[in-house]
């Protein structure tokens, strides 16, 4: 969730968290409504400008077409940016999210920006990280949600994997990747939700 908001808030992201039904949470990118949350004090709690079933509305007039006298103000702030209703992501307790509604994210997005990512790090990224992250990725490959990367503390950029370290994947029958060394980064860091060192 907090890699979700990180990247696409405030944007037309609907993430949905708790137990049972859980609460959708919403950070719009519109400027009006940017400047009404600025000035409120607190979140604001609202509900969706369509009726359960039908469409999202793509601007005022829609709404309030929809809404009648169900609603006491409406406005007219234009058409929706991107055409597109937010994305709706429901964010479980354990594991990947899971798209409800794509809107103004592609899936493809949200599950790549989504997915648990696991360092493997070691001294010179050429033989321990990436034979344990290929034997990771091998052993993860049918559990989406997953990203696996490896990295050295002394590592220079673009190193190809060691051959015995390639030969002792082929001899346990997983498959050698294309690997180039990467040094461990305080912004790779950033990107990474657990760290094993070796």
């Amino acid at each position: 969730a907090s890699r979700l908001m990180d990247r696409f808030w405030p944007g037309p992201l609907t993430l949905v968290i708790g137990p049972d039904v859980g609460v959708a949470l919403r950070v719009p990118d519109q400027p009006f409504t940017q400047a009404v949350l600025a000035a409120a004090s607190g979140p604001i709690h609202g509900t969706s400008a369509n009726l359960t079933g039908e469409p999202p509305a793509q601007d005022g007039r829609t709404a309030a077409a929809r809404l009648g006298e169900q609603v006491d103000l409406v406005v007219e702030a234009g058409p929706a940016r991107l055409g597109l209703p937010s994305t709706i992501v429901r964010i479980p307790a354990v594991g990947p999210g899971e798209v409800l509604r794509v809107g103004g994210i592609s899936a493809a997005e949200i599950m790549d920006e989504g997915k648990y990512t696991i360092a493997l790090v070691c001294t010179g990224n050429t033989c321990r990280s990436p034979m344990a992250a290929a034997a990771l990725r091998y052993f993860l490959a049918d559990r989406p949600g997953f990203r696996v990367v490896s990295a050295g503390i002394a590592a220079s950029d673009g190193a190809r994997m060691t051959d015995s370290a390639a030969d002792a994947l082929v001899a346990a029958g997983i498959p050698v990747p294309d690997h180039r060394s990467q040094p461990w980064t305080s912004d790779l860091a950033a990107t990474v939700d657990r760290v094993w060192v070796m």
